[in-house]
């Protein structure tokens, strides 16, 4: 049976699309993604 791994996990640019891909690796396949960054929320006191 294939292995499911998680490869690499990146911070994308803010308003850019997620991103996710997935290779063969040995006997299985990895798993890439990369994920925008949020806006920043307002400063606490």
């Amino acid at each position: 049976m294939p292995t499911l791994s998680i490869g690499t996990v990146e911070t994308g640019l803010p308003g850019t699309t997620a991103i996710a891909s997935i290779t063969p690796s040995g006997d299985g396949y990895e798993l890439n993604l990369t994920i925008p960054r949020g806006d920043t929320g307002p400063a606490s006191e």
